[in-house]
């Protein structure tokens, strides 16, 4: 979350604002961010998958991933955006997906990159300077 909040953890009733506004893209649109649960215990560990980020062009799904932590470099965030990036691709039927992250941001870089993503474009968001990545089902790795 360092580069989504500045590192500041939402409180219960911020999360439970994002859930609901999940519900609501899901039923208006057919995607939305997915919760992301540890297979163990059912504990939410973050979230994945497809919205809309003010800033972008209206036209832009972005793909975004947040993970605890405590789950980080094991490449979960990778297996969720891949499954998030097939569902859009494949049963919501989107040619392009975009994804950003702060310049600083290696670890989500990086992602991109495993996924196929290319560069498209550096802009301000918020207190940052993002990098836009783009993908169309031709470029993406499915593995």
């Amino acid at each position: 979350m360092r580069y989504i909040t500045g590192g500041v953890p939402w409180s219960d009733e911020r999360v439970q604002e994002f859930v609901s506004k999940q519900i609501t893209r899901h039923a208006d649109e057919g995607y939305c961010r997915w919760r992301l649960a540890e297979k163990a215990t059912g504990a939410t560990v973050g979230f994945c998958g497809g919205g809309r980020m003010h800033g972008l062009a209206e036209e832009e799904v972005e793909v975004g991933w947040w993970l605890a932590r405590s789950h980080w470099g094991r490449g979960l965030a990778t297996e969720a955006a891949r499954a998030a990036i097939h569902d859009l691709f494949t049963r919501v039927g989107l040619s392009r997906v975009v994804s950003m992250a702060a310049r600083e941001n290696a670890a989500s870089l990086r992602i991109m990159a495993k996924l196929g993503y290319t560069f498209v474009r550096e802009q301000p968001y918020r207190e940052f300077i993002v990098h836009i990545h783009e993908l169309t089902p031709a470029g993406f790795r499915v593995s």
